[in-house]
């Protein structure tokens, strides 16, 4: 046995050696992580909504929650996904939530139930929807995009993700603030993202107590475009 082994070693070694060469000895990409089992699998959150309707902006809104906005441009985005070949699911149909293994035991859909959901799904990548709020201070505008660092299921790849939305949104939208990367480290990590197994990032996609934002936020057009920079970056990151 050992005499056999003195010679796998080296072999292996080289074999090593030569897929690398090959492959220019580059990290797996998110295709490659993804499509071990076949499918390529994206899974949405729409924050809020059901029983929680998330901010609120009587003035910039009206009857509009959150919870509307984020369903709006989740919705959209499940449909460019689907036409483009993906399975998407997402965490909840606007009515009723899913049953999951894990129950808080309170009576909202809460972030641990999401994280659930996903988990106990093939997802190849998690993207949580939601709008921002600061009432304090209305000139605060732009959209932001938070990954987790340092958590239980965090890799390069949940930066990855954070930073090719980044490029595509700057890219669509050049007139625009430039999109906000947030990391989000350890246990101070947003639930949703901490305790979800696939790369996952959460985008808060503008302030409902912004005038401006808040007026694109509620345009379907807007919704659409936002949607579509989403699935764009999302083709690329999966990109073989």
């Amino acid at each position: 046995m050992k005499r056999s082994f003195r010679y796998i070693l080296p072999l292996s070694v080289l074999l090593l050696s030569i897929l690398l060469s090959c492959n220019g000895g580059h990290q797996p990409s998110a295709y490659d992580a993804a499509i071990s089992d076949g499918i390529l699998c994206v899974v949405l959150d729409s924050g809020h909504g059901l029983s929680d309707t998330g901010a609120l902006s009587e003035e910039n809104l009206g009857a509009l929650t959150e919870a509307d906005i984020n369903f709006m441009i989740t919705s959209k985005l499940a449909k460019l996904l689907t036409d483009r070949g993906y399975t998407v699911l997402m965490t909840h149909d606007g009515k009723k939530q899913p049953e999951t293994e894990y129950d808080d035991g309170k009576d909202s859909y809460g972030p641990s139930e999401r994280a659930d959901f996903s988990n106990a799904n093939p997802a190849d990548l998690f993207i949580s929807i939601h709008c921002d709020s600061f009432p304090s201070d209305p000139s605060v505008y732009g959209t932001r995009i938070y990954y987790p660092v340092d958590t239980p299921y965090s890799t390069s790849l949940d930066l990855y993700f954070a930073q090719t939305f980044k490029k595509t949104f700057d890219t669509a939208f050049p007139n625009d603030k430039q999109v906000i990367l947030r990391d989000m480290r350890g246990e101070d990590c947003f639930t949703v993202l901490y305790k979800t197994t696939a790369p996952s990032v959460l985008i808060e996609s503008g302030f409902i107590t912004n005038e401006n934002d808040a007026a694109r936020l509620t345009d379907e057009t807007w919704q659409t475009q936002f949607a579509s920079v989403i699935a764009d970056a999302v083709d690329t990151y999966f990109a073989k």
